[in-house]
Order: C-alpha cells, then structure tokens, then sequence
C-alpha cells in the first residue's frame, strides 16, 4: 500500500531504529486509527489483520518508537499509546489526511466528514499519488475472465464530496461557511471539473481488492478499492451484494452480467428502493428493472441480463397456470410492453446514461437449465429445463414487440444513446422454433426493416430456409448506437452494422448450377442497397461470407471520410470492397485433384461474372458508376464499388481477390503494388503487370500459381 508521504518519512526513520519498518507502519496505523490505543487494542487489531507478532515483540517495537520520540504514553492503567502531533500524516491544524483504515466499522457522521475534508484537502493540494484504483472485474454472472481498469477515483470521489459538503452545510450555523460549503457542493457536483480537477492529481495508482460475495459466497465480483462507505453498499437480508453510486465514473468502461437469481431469492436493497424476493411476474419484472435502474450510472454503457427469458419462465408458468381462457397470452403482452415501458421510462429521467445494453434470450441449451429454482411457493424441486416452453413464449414475446417498426411502437422507440442487445442462441433445430418467431427473425433480416429496430442481434444461427438448394445460415448483427464522430465516446450520432452468412456451396453443387449464385447474389444486392441507402456515420461495415468448404468470401462496405478532420463521413465516398480469402490455405493443405482443384476456381471465377454482372445492372437503375479499381497493395487489392460520381485514377477490369492481412516485414520492405491471392498464413503476390483481363486469364493465373512450385512470398517492387 503507498503510504502517505509524512508515513514514509516515518517508515525510514522506524528502519533507522533496527524495526520491522511494514510491521510497525501497520501498528502505527492502527494507533493512529484510534487516536490513542491501548496494548490490547493495537494486538487485537493486528490479529484481525493477519500479522502474527508475540507480546514481546510488540511491546519492544512500542517500547523503541517510545523511546525514539515517535510514539507517547500515559500513566494510566492500562497504559495507552498515541502518535506524537509532529508525525501525524497531516498537522492537526489543518484538515486530517485520508487514513484508510483497515478495520470494517461503519463511518459516522464525523468520521465520514472528516474524511471528505481530508479530500478536499488532497484535492486542493493535488497530490501526486492517489490510492485508490481498480485492477480487475470478475464477471460475477459468467466468469468471462477479467478486464483491467483505469481512471477510477472519480465517480466515488463526487459523490462523497457533495455528500459531506451538503452534510455540513445542513450543520452549519455560520451563514458564511453554510454558503461556502453549498457552493463547493455544488461545484464538486460538476463531473467534467472534478475529473480535470483530479486526473492531473492521478500519478501512481496502487491496488487493492475487495470481493463481493453473494448470499451463498460465491464471488459475484471482484472490484479493487480501498473502501467505500457503507451507506453506499447495497446489502441483502441473507449476505450482501455490492453496487456503487456512479459506478459508470468510478470503473469505466464497466460490463456487469447481471445474474438475476440472486435478486429474486433476496430482493433489492437500495438506498432509494427495496423490494422483497420476487414472487410473480410482475414483481420479478420491477426487481429487473430496479436493478437496471439501480445500476444505469454505474457502468459505463454495458449492463448484461443474462439467460432472461429463461429466468422468467418459472413466473410466465405461475401467471399462465393462474390465468383463464385466452388470458394468458394477453397478460404476459401487458406485462412485457410495461417492462419495455419502464425501461424507456428510465432512459427519458436521464438521458445521458445508458440503460442496459443487452438482453439474452436462449431456446435451448442454456448454461442454467438444470439449475434448481428456488422460489417462494413452490413446494417441490424444479429446474429450469421444466419450463421451456414458458421461456420460448417470453422469448417471442419480447422479440416480437421489440420490432415493431418505429411508428408502431410508441414505447420504445429508436433514439441516440438508446441501443438494446438481444442475443439468440441455440436457434439449431427450426422444428423448436414457433412459427411466429422464425416470422420475427426473418423480418429482422429484411434490410428495408433494419433502420426501424433498435436492436443488436448475435449469434443467431439457424437452418431456417433453403435457397435454391442450399442451406442458409444466418449469424446477423445489427447495432445502433450513437456516436459524435470521435474514437473515444459511442453514445452521440449513429452506426450500422450487419453482417449475414450467406449458403454454404458444398462439394456436390455444380459449377453450371447458377441458381445457387443467384441465391447469394440476391442476398449481396440486398446488402449494396442497405449501403446505398443508408445515412453513414463513422464506419458502416456491411460483411457477407461466403462458404465454399474452407474459402471465404468477403463482402466489406465502408464510409470514407474525404479529409482526416471530417467529423462524419461522407456518404458519397463509400464503397464497396469484395475479396476472397483463406483460398491459398486450401490449395496448398489439400490434397484434392487438379481437377477438383480446377472445379473451384471454376466456382469463384461464375460468381464473380454474375457479381459484376449485378453490379453493372444496380448501377444503371440506381445511376451509381461502379467501376473495378486496382489499389495500392498497402491496402489491398479491391473491387471497389463507388458512389462517387469520379472514378478512381486507375482501375482494372476484373475483380482481385484478395487478402488484406500483410505481413509487416514486406510492408516495411518496399511499397508494392501487385495482385495478392492469399489466406491467413500462406500468399501468392502477382506484378501487376501480370494482372488478368478477363475471366479466362484470371483463371489460368489462379492455376498456374497453385499447380507449380511457386514462391508463397514473391515481392515485386514498386516502379517509382
């Protein structure tokens, strides 16, 4: 621990005397803690900290720092030691210093002041070291590994101080103090002063950890800190569960998978809200969001509730085994559209927090099926994997009213810094998929529906069609956050991102087949129009896979800005970039035939036609100039596909297939400008020069470079 300055003047002049510097610190410390100590205060104290020391010991260390001037005695019975005014971390006369005391009694109203004086005092005096910072987050939901955090003080350091300025504003007799303290208040209560204030006092961070343990001790979390007051901990009737106010300052950025058995079984208990264990639907609803609510400030964007449609299923059960006729599916849409309602509701209180980040739905296989239930009134021990059914009706539900296109949905509508994750897992088996939510997720992956649905999905993979033959296989991501053009801050202005797994090509398909290109293409030409389309902010990526055993390829659309300093890119300067990668990976690890060899060149050469066939007929009935560019090999070799009316100063007649992934020693060695056939270990570079013209030499380049012993790493330099 890094100990206060005048602390380690101390400590060398404790070293000087032959004693155990970091022993009698401590001891110092806690002599210091109570003012004035008795021997068996100081032992006691020590023992709780896990110093194992004699009374020998200790008495001759006390001994020596009495007779070194540091400490002094009294000749009462038991004899009590204090810390000389001189050695104190701070002069009396002034503010005290912050002692982090290691005992866990509760602050009182003076003690907390005094702290916060000592703050200010510190902050006044900008330190140069401060003590406090987190060094890791365990995921307590999922234990998804840990992440090290930074810039923490601030949020704590806020909140305590407008605390203790309001407190003692509240105490103060003296009109002039009163105002000084509300107006300190007030101007500690500005987040941009504090943190400019404090980042400059921020210099060498230590770390120290707390744990946060649930009812039944296990380790939701691990936040490192020095301490918190406890008015500020969020304690359960059967252990405790810890929160921070402004947590979102404190440990940003900050995800927080909420598991929210552990808030059913125990209720909520906050400072501003309590509720009891969870017992119907409607209360298990409010417990959500009252954590949410609880804990908007206290992450910075990211708040997970996990396995959510499976949690619920145990109330949905309840509700529908108590409900008559056709009462079932109408109370549970009540009851999602208010849960969604309140989430708005939330957002609308104070706009600059985010409100959570995702929801998980699962359709099978979740992590939690053959957990127990532990709920109020059931009699006998169920598991979640009894309730499936229940989950999958939540799981419709709250798709289903959260795609609603935004003229439609009043409750929850698309607004910056308002962004909803939704993950889909285990969509494997269509057969356990309702009809009405493979109607859902279709309609999601419509493109002209994509700019109505405030959500972000992932990890939808489902064999939910075939096309033309060909199984298709959807993994579509939509996000939309908000952004206002820097790298740092996603909350102001928009993005867009998708990305769709096109039908996998298998072996038996044949090359003359073309309904299967005209499958994907139809699926690409959706993509080009959802770039054509749509208003770009930042970076918009539009990535399509296509799967011909191990090859890929890859379909980029990205905005360019036209200067460095433009804060929003250009629409009229995106394009579209197709590459084909991981192919020299197969050709050189196969052992396949020539022919089959031959076969697949066959297949990406036909796509490519129909590819720029399709092109060529979008940009006649859309007047958008494609043309076929040859770029720098730095970045690639790209078709691009511009929507700028210039077309670029050179460009080839066939589509490269590329792989963008350099090494760094051939970047360094010499610019190059070149044809690059590749996958993600072995390259082919061709010149330039000998780049193809049409189809036919494409294909016979592609051969020749696979069949014959040609170098992996063929460097052509540039002609300057």
């Amino acid at each position: 621990m890094m100990l206060d300055p005048s602390l380690d003047i101390l400590r060398e002049q404790i070293a000087a005397l032959g004693s155990n510097s970091n022993a009698t610190v401590r001891i110092l410390r806690e002599v210091d803690a109570k003012v004035s100590a008795t021997f068996n205060d100081i032992n006691i104290a020590l023992k709780k900290q896990g110093i194992k020391i004699s009374t020998k010991t200790l008495y001759r260390y006390l001994d020596k720092l009495a007779k070194a001037g540091i400490l002094e005695t009294d000749d009462q019975r038991p004899k009590k030691w204090r810390i000389k005014k001189r050695f104190l971390p701070l002069s009396r006369e002034k503010p005290p210093s912050v002692r982090f005391a290691t005992s866990t009694e509760h602050w009182g109203s003076k003690g907390r002041t005094q702290i916060i004086e000592s703050l200010l005092h510190e902050l006044n005096m900008k330190v140069k070291e401060a003590d406090i910072v987190a060094r890791r987050v365990e995921d307590y939901a999922n234990g998804l590994g840990y992440v090290r955090m930074e810039k923490i003080w601030k949020g704590t350091i806020r909140a305590l101080v407008v605390e203790a300025l309001q407190e003692m504003a509240d105490h103060e007799k003296d009109r002039y103090n009163r105002e000084r303290f509300e107006n300190m208040a007030f101007k500690y209560s500005d987040i941009g002063w504090s943190w400019k204030h404090l980042e400059n006092s921020l210099k060498t961070p230590s770390y120290h950890g707390i744990h946060l343990q649930s009812p039944g001790k296990r380790i939701l979390c691990t936040i490192n800190l020095r301490r918190l007051p406890d008015d500020l901990r969020i304690s359960s009737d059967r252990g405790s569960i810890m929160y921070f106010h402004g947590l979102s300052n404190v440990f940003q950025p900050l995800t927080i998978n909420h598991d929210m058995r552990w808030f059913f079984q125990y209720g909520v208990k906050t400072q501003f809200h309590s509720s009891r264990p969870a017992r119907h639907l409607d209360s298990a609803l409010a417990c959500v969001c009252a954590v949410l609510a609880m804990c908007r400030s206290e992450v910075g964007g990211s708040q997970n509730i996990d396995h959510f449609n499976v949690l619920m299923a145990p109330f949905v059960k309840k509700m529908k085994e108590a409900a008559t006729g056709n009462q079932y599916e109408h109370r549970l849409r009540q009851y999602i559209e208010a849960f969604i309602s309140e989430i708005w509701r939330l957002y609308v209180a104070r706009p600059m927090d985010p409100v959570f980040s995702s929801i998980t739905l699962e359709y099978e296989n979740s992590p939690i099926e053959n957990s127990n239930i532990i709920m109020e009134g059931e009699e006998k021990e169920s598991r979640y994997r009894d309730y499936w059914e229940c989950a999958r009706d939540t799981a419709d539900v709250l798709l289903e009213m959260m795609c609603k296109k935004k003229e439609e949905n009043t409750y929850a509508p698309i607004y910056p810094r308002v962004f909803l994750k939704v993950s889909v897992n285990s969509l494997n088996d269509h057969k356990k998929i309702s009809s009405k939510t493979l109607e859902t997720i279709l309609s999601i992956l419509k493109v002209s529906d994509l700019r109505h649905i405030p959500i972000y999905f992932v990890n939808m993979d489902s064999t939910m069609n075939k096309v033309s033959g060909s199984h298709v296989s959807y993994s579509c991501e939509i996000q939309r956050i908000t952004s206002d053009g820097t790298e740092d801050d996603q909350r102001k202005g928009i993005m867009t991102f998708a990305s769709l797994n096109l039908p996998e090509i298998r072996k038996k398909v044949n090359v003359s087949d073309k309904e299967n290109f005209k499958g994907i293409l139809s699926h690409v030409e959706e993509l080009i129009k959802n770039l054509v389309y749509f208003d770009l902010k930042k970076r918009t990526e539009l990535k399509s896979r296509l799967k011909m055993k191990d090859p890929l390829l890859q379909i980029t659309g990205q905005a360019t800005p036209p200067d460095p300093d433009h804060k929003y890119f250009d629409v009229e300067h995106s394009s579209l970039h197709i590459g084909l990668v991981g192919l020299a990976d197969f050709f050189q690890g196969s052992k396949a035939t020539v022919e089959a060899k031959r076969n697949v060149v066959g297949k990406i050469v036909a796509f490519l036609e129909e590819l720029k066939t399709m092109l060529d007929n979008l940009s006649q009935m859309h007047g958008i100039p494609t043309f076929l560019s040859q770029t720098p090999a730095r970045s690639g070799a790209y078709y691009k596909f511009f929507r700028s009316a210039q077309p670029p100063q050179e460009y080839i007649n066939i589509l490269p297939i590329v792989d963008t992934s350099w090494e760094e020693q051939l970047r360094s060695e010499s610019q190059i400008h070149s044809f690059m056939f590749g996958g993600s270990v072995s390259r082919i570079y061709l010149p330039r020069e000998e780049l193809p013209r049409n189809s036919d030499e494409l294909r016979d380049s592609l051969m020749k470079a696979l069949m014959t012993n040609v170098p992996l790493f063929k460097i052509i330099p540039h002609e300057r």
